[in-house]
């Protein structure tokens, strides 16, 4: 379902909207212990957000990757991923 509002999102060009469907799809994955395709997500979360400016949502998404790097004993990719949310 959240693949397709993502789908319509880009298809109208609503980056905001295909950033929330990216995070959220993402932390469905993580939440699932689906981590890779976590990661994945909240990366391009992440990147989408930036690109419209949506700091705060930027922030946002490398906290959650950090915590799903975390939750994978991966503490130092953990540590530097909420080291670079935090200027944000």
């Amino acid at each position: 379902m959240l693949s397709d509002a993502q789908e319509k999102y880009q298809s109208i060009g609503n980056q905001q909207g295909v950033a929330n469907c990216q995070w959220s799809l993402g932390d469905v994955y993580r939440k699932q212990e689906g981590y890779d395709e976590a990661i994945t997500l909240f990366l391009r979360a992440k990147d989408q957000f930036q690109s419209i400016g949506n700091q705060k949502w930027a922030a946002w998404s490398l906290q959650h990757l950090g915590m799903t790097y975390r939750l994978q004993a991966q503490y130092d990719k953990a540590k530097e991923t909420f080291e670079l949310a935090l200027p944000l």
